[in-house]
Parts: C-alpha cells; structure tokens; sequence
C-alpha cells in the first residue's frame, strides 16, 4: 500500500481492498518522465472515464456514449497494469495512440454531438499527447495521421449533420464543453507542470555535477602538485651528487695526466725539456686538488640510489593508486602465518629504524595467527606503516603487536613520535597538496601520503579496517585486521581464553637491533 493516500489506508479492509485493486497500477514511480506521465494520464484517463459516464446520464447522449467510457476505462487500466508488469513502455505509447485516439475517439466524436461537443478539445490533447511520448519519425507520422483524421471527422460532420446525432440542448452542450475543456486544461497543465519540474530537477542535478566535476578537477590538479613536489626533491638531489662526483672525478683524472705529462718532460731534455717547463701543475696534484676518495665516492652513489629507489616507490604507488582507482589492483588472498610476515618485514626494516635512533620493539607472548591474506600485499601495508614511524619518530620507540579475537588478527604499529593533531587526523586519507595542507603522518619529511592511502584500500580489500589514533607530541597507533583462516579462527576462542582475553599476552618482549 506504499504510495496510498493516508485516508485510504485508514479505510476500512473491504474498502481499502477494492480500492488497492484499483490503485496498485499506480503505486511508485518511473524514473523516466514520459513514462510517469503515461501512469499519470492512464489514471487521469480513468477518472475522466467514469465522469464522462456520470455526465451522459444527465445530458441527452447516446447509450454508445456510456459504452465508450467504459471502454476507455477498462482500457486505461489494464493498460496501467500491462506496463507496470512488463516494463514496455514505449509499445504502450503506441498501443494507446491507435486504439484510443484513432478509434475510441472517433467513436465518441459520432456519437456525442460530432464538431458541437466537447470531442474537438480532446482531439487537440491527443495529438499533443501523441507527439510527446513517442520518438522521432512515428511521432510526426502519427501525430500528422490524427490530425488528417479528426479534421476529416469535422469535415464530414459539417457537411453530413444528419449521421452526427446532436446533443440535446445548449445547456448540454455548454455542459460537454466545460467538461472537456477542464479536463484538457488540467492534464495538458500537469504534464508542464511535471515537464518543469523535471528540467528544475535535472538543472540542479547538472549543476551538482558540474561542482562535484570541478572539485574533482582541482582534486586532480593538487594530486598533480603533489606528485611533482615529491619527485622534485629526489631529482635534486640525484642531479646534486651527480654533477659534484662527476666535477670532482674530472678534476682528479685531469690532474693526474698533468702530473703524468710533466714528470715525462724532465728528463727529456731538448723540446721535452722545455714541454716540461712549460706544465705549471706538479705532479700529483690530481690527489691535492681533487681529494675524492673512493670512499666518497661511494657514500655519494649510495645516496644517489637511496633517492632512486625512493622515485621507484613513489612511481610504484602512483601505479597501485592508478589500478585502485580502475578497479584493478590484484589482491590474493590465502592461508598465511602472519606472524612470519611480521618477523620478516621487522628483520629488513629495523636498521632503517635505528637509523633515527629508534628502538624496535616486538611485543612477546602475543598471538601466532594463522590469516587469509595476500602476503606480499600485507608486507607492503606493514612497511609503510613503519615507515611512516620511522619518519616521525626521533630516539624514540616504535612498538609492533599482534593479537587476534573473534575471527579476526590485528597488528598494531605504535610509535612514540610527533603525532598527529586532529585537524590533520581527519583528513589524513585525502589527497591534498603539500602547499595547502599541514604536515601529517606521511605528508612531511618526504612522505606523499600515498602510502596511507593505498595501504586502507588493500586492507579493505581484505575485508578488513585500517585505523589510526594518535596525541600530538605522545605517539600514534596504526591498527589494522585481518580475517583468520577458517581452521584458525575454529580455535581462535580458546586461545584467548588460554592467553586470558589479551590477545597479546605478557610483556613487551626483547627490543630488535
């Protein structure tokens, strides 16, 4: 009964039974404007039906009058259910036009009073009608069929009136006539009415769109910014070291052929001798005035490849943001010791770690589950969570746990670092410009925020949830789960209650060098 009036469902169960019988044709709505239009004048059709009938009883009409209404009444319902049922719309337009408008209303026209009735009026709402639902070619053609037709029926009208039976009286007439015409008047003015506030509602709808479409322009643009503001700074530095070791290596090379030329000049004598006077660097001078050592030189390339493989992470993010965002990035999961993962992901990150002066702490006693996951991918969420730890932690330290409850592991990556402020919190998994928006985890000290980014999306593709919570100047904690092996999670319950609902267990075990 959705869509009923409320005094029809507070009616009676006899009442409310019949008139649902007569209203479930019109329950809902179409999302299409021409096909709400045709529910609308189906049951307009139906209502003008049965007051045509009322009014022949009262004016002087023909029995083919009644007959005729209740034709179009039956008509117009079953019409409204065919469509309703079956979806065809379009073959009820068509459908309507030729049974209805060129051959209920002829009828009617003959007899109800011909050119001195009501029916010229409804003539003009037909053709109207016909050329707005129907498509192209078939609504010319048709609606020019209707107009030849009806002219045609006033035509023969006029110059035959006895085959027309008039109607009674003046009255009658005036009565026919007002009848027609509000009844045109108030179909024709609510297909406006709903033809205008279609266009308002599409008009709104495109001016949405077009702000979502701006603001995913410039959503772009920053993204932009921000790919080229971290690409940039690798690619000074790379430049940097490259043009000083290749300066300073061009310098020893030179010296030391100098040196080598003169100390041949010396003992030559002659044009040798005088080759020799005539050099005014000494040999082994290369090594006083290049004093680049292959250590150096060393430092210097492991620094340029340090900045490339940094570029090659970023390219490698932009590459798995680009297939999250067409629906592409592989994510496969299967049956793997988590805890393996974690100790091997901690085994290659802790000197980056210590690096800062952090310490590296993995919690002891704590769970060993067993996860349905994509190895490879959880590897890549764990390292860019301690990356982003490692970032924004000084002589500090960062503590990684597992524990695992209800069908479900979690790792935790807890550091005690800058933290985040809750401004930034909240928008920490956009894509913002580094020009427009304050530093945050992954957004500062070289971060893209990427990272963050990709590592929600790949966790969800889980089926699981990345979190964040941090206190500026105490620490932050990324939380993120996994879902356990169906075999694991058989035995998930007890083993909490056996490690007493920590999950952990015990106290924070050993710190990693």
């Amino acid at each position: 009964m959705a869509g009923m009036p409320l005094w029809l469902r507070r009616a009676a169960p006899w009442a409310r039974r019949v008139a649902l019988w007569f209203w479930r044709p019109l329950v809902g709505t179409h999302p299409d404007l021409r096909n709400r239009v045709f529910g609308l004048l189906g049951a307009t059709g139906m209502l003008l039906a049965v007051a045509a009938a009322a009014a022949s009883l009262f004016i002087d009409s023909s029995r083919w009058q009644l007959v005729g209404n209740a034709l179009a009444f039956a008509f117009a319902y079953l019409m409204l259910l065919w469509v309703r049922r079956t979806g065809r719309y379009a073959g009820a337009y068509l459908v309507t036009v030729i049974v209805v408008f060129l051959g209920l209303f002829p009828l009617l026209f003959w007899t109800g009073g011909g050119a001195y009735s009501g029916m010229p009026v409804f003539f003009v709402f037909a053709i109207v009608f016909t050329v707005f639902m129907l498509d192209g070619k078939r609504a010319l053609l048709l609606g020019l069929i209707e107009l030849v037709v009806y002219a045609g029926l006033i035509a023969i009208g006029y110059h035959r009136p006895d085959l027309v039976p008039p109607l009674g009286t003046r009255r009658d007439f005036a009565i026919d006539m007002v009848f027609a015409m509000t009844a045109t008047a108030a179909a024709l003015g609510t297909v406006l009415f709903l033809v205008q506030r279609a266009q308002l509602r599409g008009a709104k709808q495109l001016a949405l769109q077009n702000q979502a479409l701006e603001q995913a322009s410039l959503a772009k643009t920053e993204f932009l910014n921000t790919v080229a503001h971290e690409l940039n700074t690798p690619l000074a530095v790379l430049r940097g070291h490259a043009q000083e070791q290749s300066a300073l290596l061009e310098a020893r090379d030179a010296g030391r052929g100098v040196g080598a030329g003169g100390g041949l000049g010396g003992p030559g004598g002659g044009t040798g001798g005088a080759e020799g006077q005539g050099s005014t660097v000494p040999a082994g001078s290369g090594s006083a005035n290049a004093p680049t050592s292959d250590a150096e030189v060393a430092r210097a390339l492991r620094r340029i490849a340090d900045e490339a493989d940094r570029m090659g992470l970023l390219v490698a993010q932009l590459l798995d943001l680009s297939r999250i965002e067409q629906g592409r990035l592989p994510v496969e999961p299967r049956a793997v010791d988590l805890s393996a993962i974690v100790q091997e992901v901690l085994g290659a990150y802790a000197p980056l770690l210590a690096g800062q002066g952090n310490t590296l702490e993995l919690a002891r006693g704590g769970a060993a589950p067993v996860v349905l996951a994509d190895r490879d991918r959880v590897a890549q969420v764990l390292v860019n969570l301690l990356a982003n730890a490692a970032r924004h932690t000084q002589d500090g330290t960062v503590t990684v746990s597992v524990s695992q409850a209800h069908g479900w592991a979690e790792v935790a990556v807890a550091d005690t670092g800058e933290g985040i402020p809750p401004e930034v919190l909240e928008h920490l998994f956009e894509r913002t410009s580094p020009s427009d928006s304050p530093p945050s985890a992954g957004r500062s000290r070289g971060g893209s925020g990427l990272g963050l980014i990709i590592s929600r999306h790949l966790i969800e593709a889980h089926g699981g949830r990345l979190t964040i919570t941090s206190v500026p100047d105490e620490g932050t904690t990324c939380r993120f789960t996994l879902p356990l092996s169906p075999d694991d999670a058989a035995t998930c319950d007890g083993e909490q209650a056996r490690l007493g609902g920590s999950g952990i267990g015990g106290e924070i075990g050993e710190a990693m060098p």
